[in-house]
């Protein structure tokens, strides 16, 4: 077998778990005035210093992304995995969403909610299980000079109106300030498409993390927004 038909072979052997930003709820924490939500994400996320809001919007199993949502929580303190709440509240019997949003509000994006990057869903009374919904990255194939990466955003998420992009490091974890290796654009407006980085070298034996941005790409490295990291995924060649 050459090196090139190896290089085609999936990258399957996951180092480290991938790590994405997650958020969630449960029965006991939803009441007439109060919703409490816990939250996790990459090792090295600072939600505070980062601006990483949630959003509650009343809704139905997606985001409204042209919708204003009806109340915000920015998050306190610079642990990555932690627990709010959300006061004051008038919870109905309707349906609602929670959402994770790794940045603050975007006016120039097609949606100003374009960080928001996962969810819970809280059924209306009767209607079920409470849900939950991330962003997800992972390798889809491996040419010898070229990585395709899937990537999988929220439902009706819009990548390549978001400046959506994915960055390779080498070794088990992406970065908040280190630039990547390799990075690219998102060119689709699905929320569940691929990225092409090409020309790049990858080494046998070597490991590598994928890192999906839901927003902020330059070709510029003193423009490149590296905050609004969603997800994570570690393969060797």
């Amino acid at each position: 077998m050459s090196y090139e038909d190896i290089l085609k072979i999936p990258a399957s052997t996951a180092v480290t778990a991938d790590q994405n930003i997650i958020v969630t709820t449960d029965p006991d924490g939803v009441s007439a005035n109060q919703i409490t939500f816990d939250y996790n994400g990459p090792n090295a996320n600072q939600p505070s210093t980062y601006g990483n809001t949630v959003y509650i919007w009343q809704s139905g199993e997606a985001i409204p992304w042209s919708v204003d949502a009806s109340n915000s929580t920015t998050l306190i303190g610079n642990n990555p995995a932690g627990s709010q709440s959300f006061d004051k509240l008038n919870v109905t019997t309707l349906s609602y969403i929670i959402g994770y949003a790794v940045g603050p509000i975007l006016t120039t994006s097609w949606s100003k909610y374009s960080n928001v990057v996962a969810y819970t869903y809280v059924p209306a009374i009767g209607g079920g299980d409470i849900s939950s919904v991330k962003s997800t990255v992972a390798v889809a194939k491996l040419g010898s000079t070229s990585l395709v990466a899937q990537i999988t955003l929220l439902p009706g998420f819009n990548p390549s109106g978001s400046n959506t992009w994915v960055g390779i490091w080498e070794g088990q974890a992406a970065s908040y300030n280190q630039k990547p290796k390799w990075r690219a654009a998102a060119a689709s407006t699905s929320a569940s498409s691929t990225v092409s980085l090409n020309n790049i070298q990858l080494t046998r034996g070597t490991t590598y993390t994928l890192g999906l941005f839901a927003t902020g790409f330059s070709t510029d490295d003193s423009q490149l927004k590296q905050s609004s990291l969603a997800a994570t995924h570690t393969f060797t060649v």
